[in-house]
């Protein structure tokens, strides 16, 4: 793909993006599909030369969005297989899903809390640069990669898995097998969240490359013909924007990653959220907390290290103490005793 960005910039019509730190930068993608709605905002871009506004805006904009829903329906095609997969997993200590994820004084449909962390702290330090260094081997403009890099300045995400009862997930994020994995039902995840909930494809992946593949043609721009340079950058930069999101290194496969992006920044949350800050691991980390209604968390998984029989007992008790009637309890299957 090098080199395909070298028609867009030689188009009559290019000019500055505007990637103005208080905002002008944003992502309206309502929805994937016709039945399920995106808390996200479109790309708003301004060109110097840039002197009227069309009167048909607003068919513009409905034309654009369309456009970028087929567009990234095709290009992430692995986002309606979720569909078929009925739980994400989450994996943590006990002592933060007892005292952390379940609210001690909850609001109605608040009961649970994740917290989404600032995506440029991630615990894989070269995980930002995964998704971006690939795009700028495709020798794109500088401002389409200084855009990238703020907007992540913002965004908070969440990390699920579709990796059940994993012996590695139990050792690195499960402690150590002595913590519980959370199923949160998938298809409730996708009505809140839509567009926003997204498989990670890994580096060298056969989904990686068709991914690559579909960007060659988009970047040609061969297919929006006629489509004027501002609203095919809208499409373009929220697709960009995504890929350097869920790209991962594939020493990261195991995980099977899925991720609820785009939380509490300026670029796809419409809900602005404050933002807090918690220490880990010698880094002072932002984030912002997600909430859940009880009804998406259907069962809590006792880890393999884990005393079954008391602490499934327990466990159920304090579910019930705690209104969640519904949420079975398990253990897991695997023959591990740390």
């Amino acid at each position: 793909m090098h080199g395909h960005f070298v028609a867009v910039q030689r188009s009559s019509h290019i000019c500055a993006v505007d990637f103005h730190p208080c905002g002008s930068l944003r992502i309206n993608a309502r929805t994937f599909c016709s039945t399920a709605t995106a808390n996200c905002r479109y790309v708003r871009r301004k060109c110097r030369n840039e002197t009227s506004m069309s009167t048909n805006k607003g068919n513009t904009k409905n034309h654009n969005n369309e456009l970028f829903i087929q567009t990234a329906r095709k290009t992430y095609y692995e986002w309606d297989k979720l569909r078929d997969v009925n739980y994400l997993y989450y994996y943590c200590s006990t002592d933060v899903f007892l005292n952390g994820i379940v609210e001690s004084n909850p609001t109605s449909q608040k009961e649970l809390c994740l917290w989404a962390s600032r995506y440029s702290y991630m615990n894989d330090k070269e995980e930002l640069q995964c998704g971006i260094r690939r795009i700028e081997s495709w020798n794109p403009p500088d401002y389409l990669i200084d855009g990238i890099r703020q907007a992540h300045e913002t965004d908070h995400i969440i990390s699920l898995s579709m990796a059940e009862d994993n012996l590695t997930m139990w050792n690195t994020y499960g402690d150590g097998g002595k913590g519980v994995m959370l199923a949160f039902d998938t298809n409730m995840l996708l009505s809140q969240y839509a567009g926003r909930l997204q498989p990670c494809f890994y580096s060298g992946s056969e989904y990686d490359t068709n991914i690559e593949d579909s960007f060659g043609h988009i970047i040609q721009g061969s297919m929006f013909n006629g489509l004027p340079f501002k609203d095919y950058l809208e499409i373009l930069v929220p697709l960009l924007l995504m890929y350097a999101i869920l790209r991962k290194d594939k020493n990261y496969d195991y995980e099977k990653e899925v991720r609820i992006y785009g939380i509490g920044g300026k670029n796809f949350d419409i809900e602005r959220k404050d933002i807090q800050y918690r220490y880990s691991k010698g880094l002072v980390v932002p984030y912002v907390k997600e909430y859940f209604p009880q009804t998406m968390l259907k069962e809590v998984c006792l880890g393999p290290v884990a005393e079954h029989e008391l602490s499934e007992k327990a466990m159920h008790e304090f579910l019930q103490a705690k209104g969640f009637i519904d949420c079975k309890v398990t253990h897991s299957n695997i023959p591990y005793r740390g």
